[in-house]
């Protein structure tokens, strides 16, 4: 992956967060994934 395409993914996940709405930030996971924080369970 291109430095810049990275940046522009890490913008956009960014923006999303900063949206404050969940659906924003979910639209970057997969329909099934889950997220593990800290070796937490998921």
């Amino acid at each position: 992956m291109q430095t810049d395409r990275i940046a522009a993914v890490a913008a956009d996940y960014t923006a999303a967060w900063n949206s404050g709405l969940a659906e924003a930030v979910a639209s970057f996971y997969a329909e099934d994934g889950s997220i593990v924080i800290n070796r937490g369970a998921p």
